[in-house]
């Protein structure tokens, strides 16, 4: 699989998890996109065992048979599949070089870039890069433990699909701001949007501008982490799949509160961050995403306290839906879908 290689046919996006699948495939035609499936699935992977083994996937076997099932659930089309790798797995950094180098020399150099930064022997680690503009001295390069790359190979090669393409939560998130912006009713492409997703291991909070990503910050405050939080809140225990659910009756007006503050102080921090980098910048809005019930979330409140207008994502906001597709359930779920959009649009740039 290729970090930045695209491919000319349209690719299925699988963001796959220890504990969750979701399947998406987006058409475009006529420079518009066109929603033609998705399906979400929780993995009923045991937690304990995932945390003791110190393994990203424990039961192979059982995550191969889930990806299988949620392909035959779906009316997909294609089984050339774009995966995500979340952001704490990889490095990525851009790069100044010489005008004069040629593809071999920029390689070398990058090379010698990377093993400055990653702490495994060359032969352990995938890198790629990409040249950022026409005579190739800025490039962007990432790299990760093969391992990561090769284990996801396997599990969707079992899984009867053909793995094509890889790349991080952040490129994912950034290739949506077309639609963010659609969702936003904005057209300038200087338009500075933040993007604040929950996964099921990892957070993200992502600032964009002309669908690049101008600030990233990784949270802790994960899926696993607000169920044991909603757990203590409610003084019962709340399982990481009720969660993925999108069960919106977790939210009790006692748990909201005591998120939306957990909410508002992680934003702070990052916010407090990013402002003393970009002083002059102005954040027209967030927008949250991730496999939680955030509909039932109080975004007013949540705007009071950090000063900057909140919104659920919807990509799907101005788009064309397959008509065999449930509107309420697309309702319900759009918000935790915003990644896989970015991974299938990945090969329409």
């Amino acid at each position: 699989m290729s970090f930045f290689k695209k491919n000319s046919h349209p690719t299925l996006a699988i963001d796959l998890s220890p504990f969750s699948i979701t399947c998406l495939e987006l058409h475009k035609k006529h420079n518009n996109w066109i929603l033609h499936d998705f399906q979400r699935k929780y993995i009923t992977q045991s937690e304990k065992k995932v945390s003791e083994s110190n393994k990203e996937f424990f039961d192979l076997s059982l995550i191969i048979q889930n990806i299988q099932d949620i392909y035959q659930q779906g009316a997909f089309k294609t089984k050339q599949v774009t995966t995500a790798l979340p952001n704490t797995h990889l490095i990525t950094k851009k790069l100044t070089l010489s005008e004069t180098l040629n593809d071999l020399e920029l390689k070398e150099h990058v090379l010698l870039e990377v093993e400055k930064y990653i702490p495994y022997a060359i032969n352990m680690v995938a890198f790629d890069f990409e040249k950022l503009n026409k005579t190739g001295h800025l490039v962007e390069w990432v790299a990760c433990r093969k391992e990561c790359i090769d284990i996801r190979e396997k599990l969707l090669s079992l899984s009867g699909l053909q793995p094509k393409a890889i790349e991080s939560v952040t490129h994912a998130l950034a290739r949506t701001y077309p639609l963010l912006q659609k969702q936003l009713k904005v057209t300038d492409n200087k338009t500075v949007i933040g993007v604040f997703y929950i996964g099921d291991t990892t957070s993200t909070f992502s600032i964009l501008q002309n669908s690049q990503a101008i600030y990233v910050q990784n949270i802790t405050f994960n899926l696993k982490k607000l169920a044991i939080f909603m757990s203590n809140q409610k003084e019962t225990e709340i399982t990481m799949a009720r969660c993925f659910s999108l069960d919106q009756s977790l939210i009790t007006p006692s748990v909201e509160s005591a998120l939306i503050l957990e909410i508002s102080r992680q934003l702070s921090r990052c916010l407090e961050q990013f402002y003393t980098i970009h002083d002059n910048t102005s954040i027209h809005a967030i927008i949250l995403s991730g496999n939680f019930p955030m509909n039932a979330f109080n975004l007013k409140t949540l705007s009071k306290n950090i000063g900057i207008n909140f919104f659920l994502a919807n990509p799907f906001q101005d788009m064309q839906v397959n008509k065999s597709i449930d509107m309420n359930q697309l309702k319900t779920s759009a918000a935790s879908l915003l990644i896989a959009c970015g991974l299938s649009m990945r090969n329409s740039e």
